[in-house]
């Protein structure tokens, strides 16, 4: 499967955009400032997670397949649940 990450990079390109406006900006220390700053990292530690997983998922190779397999961990397609 072939993983478009574009809309991930404008996401975090955007988000960036937002916390250095925001952070650029004196304002007074309320607390709805503290709960948009604290959902403005969040979002961003979001995407970079996600950033994080879609390349251990596309960087799979079966070399380490065999690794899973010799230590019993299995894939879930593989688990024949309805027999």
């Amino acid at each position: 499967m072939i993983y478009n990450m574009d809309f991930l990079i404008s996401a975090m390109v955007i988000l960036l955009l937002i916390l250095w406006h925001f952070l650029g900006q004196k304002r007074a220390e309320d607390l709805n400032n503290r709960v948009f700053l604290f959902f403005a990292v969040l979002g961003t530690a979001d995407v970079v997670a996600e950033f994080f997983t879609n390349y251990y998922i596309t960087s799979y190779n079966s070399d380490m397949e065999k690794r899973y397999r010799k230590a019993g961990i299995v894939r879930w397609q593989n688990m024949n649940i309805m027999k």
